[in-house]
This record gives C-alpha cells, sequence and structure tokens, in this order.
C-alpha cells in the first residue's frame, strides 16, 4: 500500500479523535461503499458526520479512487448529516467527464469540499456549485519528528509513473552523486515489504516508514508525501513537482516559509543546482512554518 495513502487515513482518524472526542470512528474501505451504501443512508442521523478520504484522488487519472466517490456521494444525496471530503488534489485530463460527475456533487446540499492546494481550489471553486475551502494536505496536521540523533543516510524517492517530471538523466546523476555522499537507500513511497495493512496494524507500520526519515539527514523527492513526510520529521529535503503541479502549488501555499525544505524546478535545474540546495538545507533551522490550528481553521469550524 502506498505509505502516503495510509499516512492520510492515519492523520484523518486523529484529526476527528482531536477534534471530534465525543464521536464513535468507524473506517469503511471504498471497495465495499457499493455493498454497504444503502444500509449507510438508511442509519445515519443529522448530528453524524461523513467524512470522504482525502488525497490526490479527485481525478480521471485514479478511476478505482473516483467511482466509489461518487456511488457514494449518489447514494447519500439526501443524507441527513454533513458529508465532508477531506482535503484533495483535483485534476481531469478530460473535462467532460468532470462535467458528467459534477451532477453528483452539486446534488448534495450537505456537502464540503476542502481542496489541499490552491490549483485545485481554484478549479473546484470555479466549476462546482458547492462550498469549497482552502487547507494543507491533512498529513500536515500531524508532527512526526523526534530528537534522535540523525545518521549519514540520504533517502531518494522518485516516482516511475505518468506523473513523472524529471527526466531519467538528471535522475540517474542525482543517484550516482549522492550514492558517495552518505549511505543512500533509493526507496519508494509504500509501506516496508509492501505488507498489507489494516486500521489495526496502520500505525505501526507508518512510524517504520517514518523512522526511515527520521534517521535521515537528507531527502530528495518528487512525491508530494515524500516532501510531506520530510516536513512533519523535520528532515532536509530538496524537492520536485509533478505533472499536474500538486508538489509546486502545495509548496508555495504552505512551505515556502520552512527553511529546511527546498523546491527546485525539475525541468529547469542541473544537478549542481540540486548540491547547492542539499548544502543549504543541511545547514538551515529546523522548525514548523505554520500552527496547525490556523491553517486548518476552516475544516475545524466547519466540522465542530
Amino acid at each position: 500500500p502506498n505509505a502516503g495513502d495510509q499516512e492520510i487515513t492515519l492523520a484523518q482518524k486523529k484529526f476527528i479523535a482531536k477534534y471530534l472526542p465525543g464521536f464513535l470512528y468507524v473506517e469503511i474501505e471504498k471497495e465495499k461503499t457499493e455493498f454497504i451504501i444503502d444500509e449507510l443512508a438508511s442509519k445515519l442521523k443529522k448530528e453524524d458526520i461523513v467524512f470522504i478520504q482525502g488525497g490526490g484522488t479527485m481525478s480521471d487519472l485514479y478511476p478505482e479512487h473516483e467511482l466509489p466517490r461518487l456511488l457514494l456521494l449518489k447514494g447519500l444525496a439526501n443524507a441527513p448529516c454533513k458529508i465532508i471530503q477531506f482535503p484533495v488534489s483535483a485534476y481531469f485530463e478530460d473535462l467532460e467527464e468532470f462535467s458528467r460527475n459534477k451532477q453528483c456533487y452539486e446534488e448534495n446540499s450537505n456537502l464540503s469540499i476542502f481542496a489541499r492546494e490552491s490549483k485545485s481550489f481554484d478549479f473546484l471553486k470555479s466549476n462546482l456549485k458547492v462550498p469549497v475551502f482552502h487547507v494543507p494536505d491533512i498529513v500536515l496536521s500531524q508532527d512526526e519528528s523526534r530528537n534522535n540523533r540523525r545518521g549519514e543516510d540520504i533517502i531518494i524517492m522518485f516516482r516511475s509513473d505518468q506523473e513523472c517530471l524529471l527526466s531519467k538523466e538528471l535522475a540517474n546523476d542525482i543517484i550516482n552523486y549522492f550514492s558517495n555522499q552518505g549511505k543512500l537507500t533509493v526507496t519508494d513511497n509504500y509501506v516496508e515489504d509492501y505488507v498489507p495493512t489494516f486500521e489495526k496494524n496502520r500505525e505501526e507500520l507508518l512510524n517504520k516508514k517514518f523512522d526511515e526519515f527520521r534517521n535521515a539527514k537528507l531527502v530528495i523527492t518528487d512525491r508530494l508525501h515524500g516532501m510531506i513526510f520530510a516536513y512533519i520529521t523535520k528532515t532536509p529535503a530538496i524537492v520536485f513537482d509533478n505533472s499536474y503541479g500538486k508538489v509546486s502549488f502545495s509548496y508555495k501555499n504552505w512551505l515556502e516559509g520552512c527553511t529546511y525544505v527546498s523546491y527546485l524546478e525539475a525541468e529547469k535545474i542541473t544537478l549542481a543546482d540540486v548540491i547547492s540546495a542539499s548544502e543549504a538545507v543541511l545547514n538551515s533551522e529546523r522548525d514548523f512554518c505554520f500552527k496547525v490550528d490556523d491553517v486548518f481553521e476552516p475544516l475545524i469550524n466547519i466540522i465542530k
């Protein structure tokens, strides 16, 4: 399982526990949506809240996420309670498909959507007649930093899918150079050994992933949650964008004031730029750049 998606789920659970301490938390996997939707619709009361998983899933790139969301919204069109879409990125290559999906969103009078970066916020605000708000990715509500002594580890976490912008040549140059600067780990964004992840073992497995970051002196990544994991563990990082801007906009919206995270334009830089940026972040202060209650205020206010 993708560690970013799993940490989104865990962060959502912790966020709910912190700001809605009197609520019973029930987690339903998206694969079960079609089997439980009728029963769920019949049992919901006005004081309940339905939360929908956040992430980079409001997109025609990932129909396995978008279709269950549409099924849920259609089935709960007349639900008496609030329906909250946790922070998402929205990206549609086929705008006609988005237009077809709009009805499911707009028929929910109790739906509120939270966008995790300004590009998605502007798109959704302009195209949907439902309340849309701008807050960070929910994982940025967490603090996974420790005062442990860091080693010489360097983590490189690059995409290899349709979202990758970084050229293979530059990626290889980065790997070759930094392999001589410390103990290099080229990794992906998945939990250790690809162990199946469920509610009962999620936190334990994610702590192992966070330990990779907490023990590292430097992270180089083009993954959004590679950047976010570096931020919440206070690990110096160099980050590049993905194909549709969720990394660059998230950085500029929320992390531009962070001295230990440096953003570089993937298509405009050289290895020398990466080396220079690494020297800067390695010698930076390690302080968070915002207060959680301040940046998540719109979400906190609407659920309370």
